[in-house]
Parts: structure tokens; sequence; C-alpha cells
């Protein structure tokens, strides 16, 4: 697929939020101006694709937007000074009130938006979630009480925030009136390591005291019997089996990562599965980053898997291909880049 160059950014000054459950016409929502016109025609359509194939009830399924057939989906990365997308003149500042915002956490929306957790005073503190509608209206608090954002996915055809509160407690929150349904309640000892949501479908890691599991929920938290991953062996008790999770566009595959440990529970490498949910096989098994690397995110647009390398106090973001020499990739960050997520933006972004 071949990657279109941006030229700018446009962001209308006046615009009105959808309203409930309404998804925005192609000029409403289109933030980037492209050499190509299918970046233009990304928008959503009422005949979307649901998710299909997984065992999920017509009463749960849900529809993402469509995206070019050629569109290569870019790289978000949040750092502590501003939010990068991947250009091609490398990872850039996205331009309008991300240039200079700290984030912990940037997802986009689907509909050419982005959702971000803005940096907190306190290591132990979470900053406000926070959504930048494509329209350009002015951003919107959508959490202000410490809630942790997980990912975005779909309820009836409208955007909404996952985010995990004190308590285990997941929640999926509506950006565009704050209509907040409770998904799953994690047990007292149980930690969500990392969720991924595609469509009405959600994956969740966890740890626990004997090694963790990934388990597949749909969009009303009841949990569903996929192809996943078998029961883990627990080789090394009280150390998660599974790190990072992210499923595809499509919600077909997920990839997700098993981390190796030594004796004293230190991991020493991490391997990156692929597994479609249909077949239950695996198309890919490798290792990633370098000895003693840790893998703190991830995420998989189907066809490529980005994911942050943490070495000591040192970070890189890295891209691979899941065809041909799969040849990890590192991109380039700016100078004292301080990152803390990175993702896929599935719909047209700009850089500045």
């Amino acid at each position: 697929m071949a990657r279109r160059s941006v030229i700018g950014l446009v962001l209308v000054a006046a615009a009105v939020v959808p309203s409930c459950g309404q998804i925005p016409e192609p000029e409403g929502f289109t933030v980037a101006v492209s050499t190509s016109q299918a970046a233009l025609d990304a928008a959503p359509e009422e005949d979307a694709v649901p998710v299909a194939g997984l065992g999920i009830t017509p009463t749960s399924a849900e529809f993402v937007p469509r995206a070019p057939d050629d569109y290569e989906p870019e790289v978000l990365v949040a750092t502590s000074g501003a939010v990068l997308a991947s250009s091609p003149e490398g990872l850039r500042p996205l331009a309008g009130p991300l240039a200079e915002q700290g984030t912990t956490r940037v997802v986009d929306d689907l509909l050419g938006g982005v959702v971000v957790q803005e940096s907190a005073v306190g290591a132990d503190k979470a900053g406000p979630v926070v959504w930048l509608a494509a329209q350009g209206a002015e951003p919107a608090v959508i959490d202000s009480k410490g809630a942790r954002l997980l990912d975005v996915g779909y309820v009836d055809g409208s955007p909404s925030a996952v985010v995990l509160r004190a308590g285990g407690q997941v929640e999926r929150i509506r950006l565009v009136d704050l209509a907040t349904t409770p998904m799953v309640t994690l047990d007292p000892n149980e930690d969500l390591l990392a969720l991924s949501a595609s469509g009405g479908l959600h994956a969740v890691a966890v740890a626990n005291d004997r090694c963790g599991d990934l388990r597949f929920y749909s969009a009303d938290g009841e949990q569903l019997v996929l192809n996943g991953p078998g029961e883990p062996d627990c080789i090394v008790p009280r150390r998660p089996a599974y790190g990072e999770v992210a499923l595809s566009p499509d919600g077909q595959a997920v990839a997700y990562t098993v981390p190796t440990y030594r004796d004293d529970g230190i991991v020493v490498a991490t391997e990156l599965v692929i597994r479609d949910l249909t077949s239950g096989q695996e198309s890919m098994r490798r290792k990633i980053g370098q000895d003693g690397d840790l893998i703190v995110a991830l995420s998989f647009d189907g066809e490529r898997a980005v994911f942050l390398r943490q070495s000591g106090s040192v970070s890189s973001v890295a891209l691979l291909g899941l065809t041909g020499d799969r040849v990890e990739t590192l991109l380039a960050l700016p100078d004292g880049a301080n990152v803390s997520s990175v993702s896929f933006a599935r719909l047209r972004l700009a850089s500045g």
C-alpha cells in the first residue's frame, strides 16, 4: 500500500458535535488535506461492515466506519510534550490543540478525531480523558475523575471511550453525550494489563495470583468463547502469561505478547503472536525487541504491528511488518521525547 503525503491540517473553527448515535457526513469530519481523494472518502457509511465471523449475536454486533482500501494507518505516539503522528518526514507533532499537549495515551476515534489522556501531576494519578472531535469543536472532557483510558470502541454506531476505574470497573463512555455503561468488573485479585477494542469486540489481558489470562468480551460485557490462546501453563507463578494485546481493525485477528522470565521473575525476552480468531491458527510467533526489553504498548493494523520498547530508561518505537522479512524498523523520535504509548490512527490525521 502506498503512503500518501499529508500537506496540511484543516480544523473547522465552528462545528457541531454529532448528536447521539449519529455519524457525520464526509465533509463534517475530514481533518487532513491529502493528495489523494481516497482520504476524503474515508467517512463512515450507513452500510459499514459489522464485526463478522466471531459468534457475536446481532444484538451485540457493532459497526465501524470504513477506511479507503489503499489506506495505510499512521502511527500515533503519546509523549510528555505532544502527540506525534507519522508523516513522510518522520514522527512530527499533530497540529492544532495537541501541538504542545502532554499525554500518556492517545487513540483515534475512527472519525478523524482523537481521544487522549492528558498528563497529570503525580506518578500515581491519571489526567483527564479529553476528546478532540475532527469537526474542530472545542476539546470535550470525557472524564476528570481519574479513569484510565484504554481504547475507543463503538456502541450503536457511536464512538465510546473505554476506561478503567478504581476497583477494576471497566466502563464505556459515549463521546457524544457522556452516557456511561459498566462493562466488566475484574475480580479483586486481578489487574488489567491491556484492553483493545474493535467494533463490539474487546480483548482483555489480565494478571492474577496465578499467571493471568486473555479474554474476549462483547460490547455489553458478555464473555465470548473465541479461538484465542489456550489456558496458560503458568510456568512462573504470579507472573503474567500475557502482556500487551491488540485486535485487528476488522476484529478477525488478535496480536498479543508473551514474556519469558528468569527464575527470579525478571523478563528476559518477549514474543509477539498473531492469531486468527476464526480458525485459531497462529500466523506468526517471533521474538521482538532485544533481550531484557519490556514491551509496554502494542497496536496492530492487520498487516503491521507497532510497539513501544523500554530498555532501562531508554524508550524506542518499533514498526514490524508481518510479511516478508519482518524486520523491526525504529521510528525516529524528537530529541528528549518521553514516550508513553503508541497506536495506529485508523483514519487520516495530519502532523504539523
